[in-house]
């Protein structure tokens, strides 16, 4: 029965995981920013055209900081070759550290005119309460919640059970089997017996502690993201209020697509380093009392299905959110991609149309 309790666990997650990509991912719905902005006057959209040129900046510099970011880690591994990949392991966090950051300090601007003659004087204000994730998915904070949360119980877990290396950085997972022997003078095994052994690089807190940490400023700058997104004041126009609803929700996918994103690799680095220390840990030298050790010849394995099971275990799930992370990347894409282009033209092919 323990040994199907990976087997279940996996199944579980798997159908969350499928869940998620088709009901949040698959299922997403890009609202037309240039139909909304059209919904005004000729002022009104060229205020939109304005407002949308700042949205494109503002994604550009984050996908460029996050880039950034990444090749900066992997920069500091080459300075660092000691420190054991902890550099590249922490590059996904990084990057979304720099990217959110962006998001939370550059606000988008709502004072924004045409000219003076042809703006809009009618002043609207929305009476309906705001909250954080009243715009963008309907999992725009539940989503990237889960994914940190099941992240920071892994890596809690992972340092509980792991133990020190020779330089006594806690990277290594101590083990214990029956692979030891204690051999006659003829070769021959007498007796087995337990020994105690690590394998590694695994997860410990040599790498849980500083992912952690950016883990906490990662959920504050996305919280405050889009807190920014939901607070900040509407356009002055009555006639962009629809556009200035499309803007938020357009945001807040963004946001929330783009921080999942990260969450999802940052995962799968940790669930395949966890997956390969517990799958060499599981196997080991497989002495019977009696048989004939020779010199030269290997002596025959055995394979833990505990481990095993957990390892090969953890490996699917890593799978299954590279696949929701690919799903998310090509989402961004999209979100991103439709803020390029002059309304300007799409209104004159609207109207060819």
């Amino acid at each position: 029965m323990i040994n199907l309790l990976p087997s279940l666990l996996v199944i579980g997650l798997c159908i969350g995981i499928l869940l998620i990509v088709r009901r949040g991912v698959i299922a997403q719905r890009r609202e037309d920013l240039a139909i909304a902005a059209h919904r005004g006057n000729a002022a009104d959209v060229v205020v939109a055209g304005k407002l949308m040129r700042v949205m494109r900046a503002r994604h550009l510099l984050a996908i460029g900081v996050a880039l950034l970011g990444a090749f900066g880690m992997f920069m500091l591994q080459g300075f660092f070759p000691k420190s054991f990949g902890i550099f590249l392991l922490g590059s996904p966090l990084v990057a979304a550290t720099l990217a959110m950051g962006i998001y939370a300090f550059w606000k988008l601007p709502t004072n924004l005119k045409a000219d003076a003659r042809s703006a809009d004087k009618r002043i609207s204000a929305g009476l309906i309460p705001r909250s954080t994730g009243m715009f963008g998915p309907a999992w725009g904070i539940l989503v990237p919640g889960l994914f940190a949360g099941s992240l920071l119980l892994g890596l809690l877990i992972a340092g509980f059970f792991s133990g020190p290396d020779e330089r006594g950085l806690f990277r290594n997972l101590p083990l214990t089997s029956f692979s030891g022997a204690t051999l006659d003078e003829n070769m021959v095994v007498t007796e087995i017996s337990a020994t105690t052994g690590s394998t590694g690089p695994f997860p410990g807190w040599y790498y849980g502690v500083p992912i952690m940490g950016l883990l906490v400023i990662v959920g504050i700058l996305t919280l405050w993201a889009l807190h920014t997104n939901t607070r900040r004041p509407s356009l002055h126009s009555a006639g962009l209020q629809e556009f200035d609803t499309a803007a938020r929700n357009h945001e807040g996918y963004v946001i929330s697509t783009g921080v999942s994103m990260l969450l999802c690799f940052q995962s799968v680095l940790l669930l395949f380093m966890a997956a390969m220390s517990l799958y060499s840990g599981a196997v080991s030298a497989a002495y019977e009392i009696g048989m004939t050790v020779e010199p030269g010849i290997p002596v025959p394995s055995a394979v833990d299905t505990g481990l095993a099971a957990l390892s090969a275990t953890l490996g699917i799930i890593a799978l299954l959110l590279i696949f929701t992370g690919v799903a998310l990347l090509v989402k961004l894409f999209g979100w991103v991609g439709s803020t390029f282009g002059s309304l300007e033209q799409k209104s004159n092919e609207s109207a060819s149309a």
